[in-house]
């Protein structure tokens, strides 16, 4: 079977990225990108039946550090004005900060910066710690290599962390569907948790977007998680803090719009994972499906 695509377009709306190309001819792979106002990502295509995913033992989405060293920014012993926080004093005498950088290798290859202030005092001419705690981060993402199965304990620990969110989003949708007389999507767990760990991979990499970290098409994940046949297709979202303001933007988004719409789809997964930066926002994802004839 030809793989088929189909999709929207790279759109940036303010909080927002989506992408989609086109397939024109079924017996010649060739896609077309196109750039308009809008806030998600859709695409379609022809991906070649179903195998079970395979289970992997569940672990916390945010994995304690494997390696660290600590660079403090100034060794000196002697309290600087640049260092100070507001000094606050205590029966042994004034109290001094300064700054000290934590390095990590934190998850899937991505480097974390851990910004920590460290509390002194000066007693007797020698500089004791009393304290420090952490005041901000960093992460750099070029070194992400993260694999489906590696992704998958994260993607089912977000299934359930995000269960009413995943169950709004079937509710809006099939609304829409239901509006203009279209049967309605029916959640499959198994293309769920393939659309968490899409969004997932996103979450961390930071490739937003229908190409993904590797460099591959949106479409290879399906066969990842064990699909090989049917038509599919990708919305994403990026920054929308609710279901309801996604499906929102979604639905203003033409081609956005006719990935939800299209009678053909009869399976859909929604995946959401948090992008670890603390300034970071949610990544949504759905992902559809027609019969396997």
């Amino acid at each position: 079977m030809k793989l088929k695509i189909i999709a929207a377009a790279m759109l940036i709306l303010s909080i927002s990225l989506l992408a989609a190309c086109t397939d024109k001819e079924e017996n010649n792979l060739t896609t077309t990108e196109q750039t308009v106002p809008t806030t998600a990502t859709t695409a379609v295509s022809q991906v070649p039946t179903t195998v079970e995913v395979t289970e992997t033992t569940t672990v916390p989405t945010t994995a304690e550090p494997t390696t660290a060293e600590t660079t403090t920014f100034r060794s000196t012993t002697k309290p600087n004005k640049k260092d100070e926080e507001k000094p606050l004093v205590t029966d042994k005498g004034r109290v001094y900060s300064e700054k000290a950088i934590v390095k990590a290798d934190l998850k899937y290859g991505v480097i974390v910066h851990k910004y920590k202030t460290i509390y002194y005092q000066m007693i007797d001419g020698e500089r004791k710690d009393c304290g420090s705690k952490y005041t901000g981060y960093t992460y750099y993402r070029r070194g992400y290599s993260a694999t489906y199965k590696e992704l998958l304990p994260a993607a089912r620990e977000n299934r359930e962390i995000y269960s009413d969110y995943i169950d709004d989003i079937l509710k809006i949708i099939n609304g829409y569907r239901a509006e203009k007389g279209v049967a309605p999507l029916q959640l499959s767990e198994k293309l769920t948790v393939m659309s968490c760990v899409r969004a997932e991979e996103i979450a961390w990499s930071g490739v937003q977007g229908h190409t993904r970290p590797d460099g591959t098409k949106c479409f290879s994940i399906f066969k990842e998680a064990g699909f090989e046949k049917g038509r599919a297709g990708e919305n994403l979202g990026y920054g929308f803090s609710t279901p309801e303001s996604v499906c929102q933007a979604w639905k203003e988004s033409k081609t956005h719009y006719e990935n939800i719409m299209d009678p053909g789809f009869v399976e859909v997964g929604i995946g959401v994972a948090a992008d670890p930066d603390e300034r970071g926002k949610l990544v949504w994802s759905l992902h559809f499906l027609s019969d396997y004839d």
